[in-house]
């Protein structure tokens, strides 16, 4: 498919996430992002870009005590 298009010189079909619309990785040295509620609901806010990312990402570094913190911070157990 890939090399078809490249014959053709059509475009190569990728976006690169760099504004952090669909995933944000939680794993930095200094997050640079913070939970926030939008319309009641929590979401996480990337306050370098100002998006909130649909998709959240914690690597292994990142450890399920973060995770546990984080869920209990932006309470999402009761919005399952």
């Amino acid at each position: 498919y890939l090399l078809s298009k490249a014959d053709r010189q059509d475009p190569f079909p990728l976006i690169l996430d760099t504004k952090c619309e669909v995933f944000q990785c939680l794993y930095q040295e200094k997050p640079d992002w913070e939970a926030v509620l939008v319309d009641g609901q929590p979401r996480l806010r990337n306050q370098v870009t100002g998006e909130l990312p649909i998709v959240i990402h914690g690597n292994g570094h990142t450890g399920r005590w973060f995770l546990s913190d984080l869920y209990s911070e932006m309470q999402l157990l009761k919005h399952l």
